[in-house]
C-alpha cells in the first residue's frame, strides 16, 4: 500500500470552465493549463516517478493566506483552526484541477479515486497539500 504526499506552493486556483469560440471550438483557458502543468512539475519534483495503481484515496488540503485586513484577534483564531475560511475558489473546483492534472503522472485516471477528502484552512503561506494512498 503506497502513500504519496506532495505540496503545491502558492495560491490555490480553481479549474476554469471550458470556453467556446464563436465558431464553436471548445478550449481550456490558458491559466488552467498553466496551473495543471505547475501541479505536474511539483509532483514530479517531490515524488519522481511514483505511479499508483488500483483504487485510491485522495486528500486535498488548501491553505489560504490570512488577509492583511483581518484583526489580530481573528488572526489568532484563524491560525489555531477555530476560524475557517469561506472564500473563493470553490473547493470542488480546486480538487478537480489537482486531480485532473495528475492523470497519467501519478495514476492512470482520476476515476481510480474512490475516496476524496477536501478541506481548507488558514496559514501564514498559501499552499495546497495533496495526499494519495493506494487502497487494498
Amino acid at each position: 500500500m503506497t502513500k504519496v504526499e506532495f505540496t503545491i506552493p502558492g495560491k490555490a486556483k480553481a479549474k476554469g470552465r471550458p470556453r467556446m469560440t464563436r465558431r464553436g471550438r471548445v478550449f481550456t483557458p490558458q491559466d488552467t493549463i498553466d496551473y495543471e502543468n505547475y501541479i505536474r512539475v511539483c509532483y514530479q519534483q517531490e515524488r519522481g516517478e511514483v505511479f499508483l495503481e488500483g483504487p485510491l484515496c485522495a486528500q486535498v488540503i488548501v491553505y489560504h493566506k490570512i488577509p492583511k485586513a483581518m484583526p489580530k484577534y481573528k488572526q489568532v483564531k484563524a491560525l489555531d483552526g477555530t476560524m475557517l475560511p469561506t472564500m473563493k475558489p470553490d473547493l470542488d473546483n480546486v480538487a478537480k484541477v489537482v486531480l485532473d492534472s495528475l492523470n497519467n503522472v501519478a495514476y492512470s485516471d482520476d476515476s481510480q479515486i474512490v475516496i476524496l477528502h477536501v478541506e481548507r484552512h488558514y496559514a501564514l503561506k498559501p499552499k495546497v497539500v495533496v495526499m494519495l494512498e493506494e487502497l487494498e
